[in-house]
């Protein structure tokens, strides 16, 4: 196992939103940096290393199971050993 396997986390799909959106403006401004601004190699180098990073910080975001998934699975569990009940018409 790598220790990148064991750095990933899953989140709520909210939370995972949250965090991506985070990264958006810095992501956006080196973009802007490397584009259409002339810096010297190594500062380049250097936004291209960040970049980098982030990217594959949001590659290894997990979502968790949402629960009402896990919800229905339960039922169909419970209703799988419980026999359905009468309902009278």
């Amino acid at each position: 196992m790598k220790v990148a396997d064991v750095m990933e986390m899953a989140y709520p799909q909210k939370i995972a939103r949250d965090i991506i959106i985070g990264m958006a403006r810095p992501i956006n401004q080196h973009l802007i940096k490397l584009v259409g601004f002339r810096f010297p190699a190594e500062l380049r180098r250097h936004f291209k290393r960040e970049l980098r990073d982030w990217l594959d910080e949001i590659q290894r975001i997990r979502l968790k199971p949402t629960t009402s998934a896990a919800r229905i699975a339960a039922i169909l569990r419970v209703s799988a050993i419980m026999p359905p009940t009468h309902v009278p018409q």
